[in-house]
């Protein structure tokens, strides 16, 4: 969990979303922020100079398609007052910008940017929203919390795991049907509560 004064490191891993940089040696981010001034997927302060070697966005290749970059996301992303950033904004890409890597589905990829102090929780894993899998397979779930707080996960609104008083959660689960299968989360703590969901055939 971090906030806008944070400093992050940004792990992409290659083989994941459309695949399109699987194999590239070095890779870029171009990337941006979304606030809720300008409104979602309203790309603000972009980071790079699309098709050139620019070292502000080169990454660092660690091996195994994965590739990292550290910054402080305020002075990255020259970031001054205070608007609402609700999300960052990524596209990777090669030198040049001939490939692209993005979403499963060719589209932007983005994090959510908590408020300092926001309760907020979200899926670790799986990182992708629509999967298929192998009947008798399973599914790595885990779940996350910015505080201690009630942990339920379900499946088709069947509870399959509930931790009380904890920041994670986590199950490997191999469904009992074939079919469409509806993962949801709840979080709650007090007053705050937070849901996501993720479907798999």
């Amino acid at each position: 969990f971090f906030t806008i004064d944070s400093t992050i490191t940004v792990t992409y891993d290659a083989t994941q979303g459309n695949g399109g940089l699987n194999g590239v040696a070095q890779v870029y981010t171009h990337t941006g922020i979304i606030t809720q001034q300008a409104g979602a997927g309203n790309w603000q302060n972009v980071q790079g100079n699309w098709g050139t070697d620019d070292p502000k966005v080169k990454m660092i290749n660690i091996g195994d398609n994965k590739h990292q970059i550290t910054y402080k996301i305020r002075d990255y992303y020259n970031i001054s007052g205070n608007p609402t950033v609700n999300q960052l904004a990524f596209v990777f890409r090669n030198v040049n910008g001939s490939r692209e890597g993005k979403t499963s589905t060719n589209g932007d990829i983005f994090v959510d940017l908590p408020e300092p102090g926001e309760f907020s929780s979200f899926f670790q894993s799986p990182t992708e929203r629509h999967l298929v899998i192998e009947q008798g397979n399973s599914v790595d779930i885990q779940v996350v919390s910015s505080a201690s707080s009630t942990i339920r996960i379900f499946d088709n609104d069947v509870l399959i795991l509930e931790q009380v008083g904890a920041t994670s959660a986590s199950i490997e689960y191999t469904p009992t049907s074939d079919g469409d299968h509806v993962i949801r989360f709840e979080t709650s703590q007090g007053a705050n509560f937070v849901e996501e969901q993720f479907s798999f055939v």
